[in-house]
Formats: C-alpha cells, structure tokens, sequence
C-alpha cells in the first residue's frame, strides 16, 4: 500500500474548534481509494471506488475507557446508491474476546435482515430479526459468535456513477480567489452588525473564516472551511449567545465528490461540549440509527449507548438563535379614557399619559408611567394624577417587536391624586386627595418598524380610598418608540 498524502488537521489560535485528523491513501493491490479520518475516540477507514466513485467499505474503530467494552469496530458496505446494505458492529473485551455483535441487512431505508448477540456477564442472548412482524424474536444462545449473513456486493453496471464537476468546479473558484481580509455589515443579528472575511493560504489548503457580530460587537456566528487541493472540504459553523459563549458546533468533512464522509454535532455550556452525535450516514432519524454515535461529558469520546447522564436532557434547538440581545427600552405617549367608579353613575376623565419601560432581557422590564385625566360630573371639575410604576412581562417572545403584533402582562402601583373644584356662582371650593393606586392590565402593539408601535391597552384601576375601594376601568390608545 502506498502512502500518496498525509494531512493532520490540528486546532489553532482563531481556526478549527473540531481536530479532525485525516490521510489518505492509494491500495496498490485493489486500487481502491482509502481515506482515514479520527475524531475523539473514532477512528475510520473509507474504501472508495477511483473510477465510479462509489463507497465500497467503511470500517469504523471506537476506543472506550470501560470495564466491559474495550473496543468496537463497526463495518458497514454499500449497496450501489452509496447506501449501507450490509452492517456488521462487533464489541471485544480486554481480552479481545467478542462479548457483543449485532448484523443487520438493508435494502433501501429498510432493514430486511438483522441479528443480535451479546455475551457480556449475565446477559447471554440471540435475537433474530423477523421481517414481517418488524421485530427481533429469541434464539438459541450459542457461545460462540458468528456472522450469520453475507454481503453481496453490486454489480459493476448497477453503481451510480458520481459526477462532481460542478462541486469541483466551485471548489477550484474559491481556491483560486485572493488571500486577504475583508470586513462588510452584516445584520443578521441585529442592526448595525457586521462580518469579518479572512482567506488564507496554508500550504496545501484554502482556508475561509467569517465572523459575523451582532450591533454590540458580540461575536455570535463562526464559520470555518478548509478547502484542500486534493477536492477535499472540511466545514464548520459554530454558534454563540448572547454573551460569545459558544453554544452549538456543527462539522462536516466532504471528500472530492461531495460525499458527507464524516458529520458531528456538539453543544455546548459553560465553553465545553456537553452532549453530541456522530453519523456515519445521513439517514438522521430513518435507517440504522443504532449506529449514531452518542458523546458522553464525562469521559469526552462518543459512546454506543448512556452512562449516567441522558442526551433528552440537551436539545439542539436554534429555534431562537436570531433572537436580539440588545432588547430594547421603548416609550410611549398617547391619550387615556378613565371610566370613574362614581355615584350614582359612572363618569369619565380624558386626558393622556407618558410611560418609559426598561426591558432586562427578552421578557421582563420595568414600567413607569404618569397620566393626566379631566372630567365633570354635575357641578364638580376633577383633575387626576396618576403616577405608577411596576413589571412588564411579554409571554411570547415579542419584546423585540420584530414580528407584527406583540402583547404584554402589567401591574403597576404607585398613588392617585384627585382634585376636585366645586363652583356655584362667585363660591368656589377646591379640595385635593392622594390614594394608593393599581393598575393590572395588557397592552397590545401593532409594530409597524423595528421603531415605532402604535399601542393599545385595557386596564383594570383600583383607587384604595379609606373605607372604600374605587373600581376603575382604565383604556390606552398611543405610539411607542424604541430605543
């Protein structure tokens, strides 16, 4: 066998998150093109066609530090669209005896054939697969392992042929554009951002970074791509919160024909990967999703099953990935109706308000506002004050206002100051209350720009009054400004 080319690729100062190590070279006896990668604990060997392309073999080895499981060595073939036909998992102790087994045969996204063998402590079993009840049925125990099935290859004229023109194509382009930086807005995140573009040339490989900052200058997005003279691709995207700690990783390694021949997801808290998946094919939740690899934050590598934490408990969500983090103050002016709990008939007060909210993050803020309301009733002339302060809550994500209607939940309290003028004739008698006031209520707003809203609210105001309690309806029409 001969070595055509080595390649390590190492993590370093601003670059790759993910060390991805890869070789690959040229069987002088098959011809077949071999590709050998390892991440973490894994390490695999990818045969390929050189003429059709086509995937033959792919032999995947994984190290454990446990007390039963030494190693596992997965071998999976494929049949002639690049799919697995045929897979074969074997578990060895530390010994190198075979303690675990399991083969399964595929035609499409369908599992036909399939057997399950472990002999590790009391767990001593054989199952079959029984393809018309879809289900794996008892057997015979026996203590020796061994293969049940055969993997037939296909024939020659059967095998796609894989034309990567048009992805060679583009990967030469983008090898051949300059070296530099480049620095471009980018709003993605929020207003006022802006990305960084760096291409750099390193030996054998183009190397692409983008940082994309939100208007604070927070880093939030970071994609990385190497880009080899050999065809090959190396992909990563990672994502930050709101305050740059990295939260998400995603990398794909794609050989000289667009094949996706290694994929890992991870999340991340605190800086470090907490949960993760390896696939060895991109069936995602169809096909032999048994194979899924599964990183375990205890001892750092991907493992065939859990241990003592569960990945249900992570979830790769970047449902809110966009969310601002800037969550903006907004004031608001406009007029207010009071409906006055008054005998023997209720009257109203018109006039307007002013309030100011401090937002705290995406669904809290703090709320102050003044309003100024006249009215009559009879031969009394009332002038209120109401200044009242209190939390705003927006349940549903909205106080970015950057979708069309947003709503919020308030309580406020504070003090009502009530001055009533009763003239009749050249006698005028002025007199002037204080009480303790609430105001429990929502606003609804009509966003019409990431600026302006136009804001409606409906209230519920109550006046503590000694010995009486004044029962209010309080109603809001106005702009609200963002800042």
């Amino acid at each position: 066998m001969g070595i055509l080319f080595f390649i390590s690729i190492a993590a370093h100062p601003q670059g790759k998150l993910l060390d991805i190590r890869r070789s690959s070279t040229i069987d002088v006896i098959t011809k077949e093109k071999i590709s050998e990668l390892g991440v973490y604990n894994m390490n695999e060997i990818l045969r390929f066609d050189p003429v059709t392309h086509h995937l033959n073999s792919r032999f995947i080895t994984y190290d454990y530090d446990d007390p039963l499981i030494d190693k596992r060595i997965d071998k999976i073939f494929y049949d002639e669209k690049n799919q697995p036909s045929y897979i074969q998992s074997t578990s060895f102790n530390v010994s190198g005896e075979t303690i675990a087994a399991l083969e399964q045969v595929w035609k499409g996204n369908n599992q036909v054939q399939g057997y399950q063998w472990s002999n590790i402590g009391s767990q001593k079993y054989a199952y079959l697969y029984d393809d018309a009840s879809d289900k794996y049925l008892p057997q015979t125990f026996e203590l020796k392992w061994e293969p049940k099935f055969i993997y037939i290859p296909p024939a020659n004229n059967e095998i796609q042929n894989f034309d990567a023109a048009e992805y060679i194509k583009g990967l030469t382009a983008e090898r051949n554009q300059t070296a530099g930086a480049l620095t471009v807005p980018d709003d993605t995140y929020s207003n006022n951002g802006k990305a960084e573009l760096t291409r750099t040339l390193m030996g054998n490989k183009l190397v692409k970074e983008e940082k994309i900052f939100d208007g604070r200058g927070v880093l939030r997005e970071y994609r990385y791509k190497e880009i080899y003279t050999d065809d090959y691709m190396y992909e990563e995207i990672t994502y930050y919160d709101c305050n740059g700690e990295q939260t998400y990783l995603e990398a794909t390694m794609y050989d000289d024909h667009d094949y996706e021949v290694e994929m890992v997801d991870l999340l991340f808290k605190d800086g470090k990967p907490v949960a993760g998946f390896r696939d060895v094919d991109d069936f995602d939740e169809e096909g032999p999703i048994k194979f899924r690899e599964y990183f375990n934050p205890a001892t750092q590598k991907f493992e065939p099953k859990f241990s003592d934490w569960e990945f249900g408990d992570y979830v790769f969500d970047l449902k809110g990935r966009l969310d601002p983090c800037n969550f903006p103050d907004y004031f608001s002016v406009g007029a207010r109706l009071i409906l006055e709990d008054s005998y023997p008939e209720r009257f109203s007060t018109i006039g307007g308000y002013a309030s100011y909210t401090h937002m705290f993050g995406q669904h809290w803020g703090i709320t102050g506002d003044l309003g100024v309301t006249f009215g009559s009733q009879y031969d009394n002339d009332y002038t209120k004050i109401n200044f009242v302060a209190g939390p705003t809550f927006f349940p549903c994500d909205h106080a970015s206002f950057s979708d069309p209607f947003s709503v919020n939940a308030h309580l406020y309290v504070g003090l009502s100051n009530i001055t009533s003028k009763y003239t009749m004739g050249t006698t005028t008698n002025k007199s002037s209350e204080s009480y303790f006031t609430s105001i429990i209520g929502i606003d609804g707003f009509y966003n019409v720009n990431q600026k302006f809203s136009v804001k409606a609210g409906a209230n519920y105001n109550l006046n503590f009054a000694s010995g009486n309690t004044n029962k209010n309806y309080l109603f809001d029409v106005g702009l609200a400004y963002r800042f």
